[in-house]
């Protein structure tokens, strides 16, 4: 895909030259970034993944954005990127500080999520480029690892901790991380509804289990990453077979009533069984 824009530049560019057509704001920005260095492209990409223009619209923002940055590394930095508000990135960087430090000073008990991690640890990623695939078997495998019936409830009280604290930006949903000795802890926001909280924390935990790191975020933005999280807590929480157990109906025949009853039943979203019910029951019928 890169290499076949940088041609269709190219020849929008000669195709320019050809008719007498030079100087013009693409051929000055091409230019530029031919002849970036590599800090130049750093920023020009963090621009780009804040949804910014890096030549028009991000210098109000650099010295946020090295901050970023300096404070930020990894999966972090790039999913920081790709769903803060560019406007509120000064508060959201001292929200994961602050996070940072109530994830390191939390007082806890040890977490089941611990041993459950070591007995997952062997088991190979689906081969499955696609991320809602992925989800759903790493959320099916969790659920076979503890012997749990397709129709209970999933509790996530022994497996990750919660702590509260107010963020600045909505698209940042969570800040989670863990100490080996105790398993993870989430930091979110107070007094959500339980079943966007349960939903939330599900996406802490498969980062947790699948995809170890220090510190993470659970973000709003839809990278594959993110999409991996969401197919695994709505597939943990409410699996597509317990539904399809539960169900009174045909799943082509289930009422928005129906729905609601299971979803009550799960502590779930009414969206989340919708979403199992198109996504796998319907689709796979």
């Amino acid at each position: 895909m890169e290499q076949e824009l940088v041609r269709l530049i190219s020849a929008v560019l000669t195709r320019l030259a050809e008719q007498g057509v030079t100087g013009t704001a693409l051929e000055k920005e091409w230019t530029a970034i031919q002849e970036a260095d590599p800090d130049e492209v750093e920023f020009c990409v963090a621009s780009a993944r804040l949804g910014l223009e890096p030549y028009s619209e991000a210098e109000p923002y650099e010295q946020l954005i090295v901050q970023a940055a300096d404070e930020l590394r990894g999966n972090l930095l790039g999913d920081f990127y790709d769903a803060v508000d560019p406007a509120l990135m000064g508060d959201a960087l001292e929200w994961i500080r602050l996070a940072r430090s109530d994830i390191r000073q939390a007082v806890r008990p040890g977490s089941d999520a611990v041993a459950l991690r070591r007995e997952l640890s062997p088991l190979q990623s689906p081969a499955d480029n696609r991320a809602w695939e992925k989800g759903w078997s790493h959320a099916r495998a969790v659920r076979r690892a503890l012997g749990l019936r397709e129709t209970a409830k999933f509790s996530l009280t022994p497996y990750i901790h919660c702590l509260d604290r107010g963020g600045p930006d909505r698209g940042l949903r969570a800040v989670g991380g863990a100490a080996e000795e105790y398993g993870p802890v989430a930091v979110m926001e107070p007094g959500l509804p339980t079943t966007a909280r349960r939903f939330t924390l599900a996406r802490a935990l498969c980062r947790y289990l699948w995809e170890p790191e220090p510190l993470f975020l659970v973000t709003a933005a839809y990278t594959f990453r993110q999409k991996v999280e969401r197919a695994f807590a709505t597939e943990l929480l409410a699996p597509a077979a317990g539904i399809a157990e539960l169900l009174d109906v045909a799943p082509d025949a289930a009422l928005p009533d129906d729905l609601e009853k299971i979803a009550a039943r799960f502590q779930v979203s009414p969206i989340v069984i919708k979403h199992q019910l198109e996504n796998q029951l319907l689709a796979t019928a």
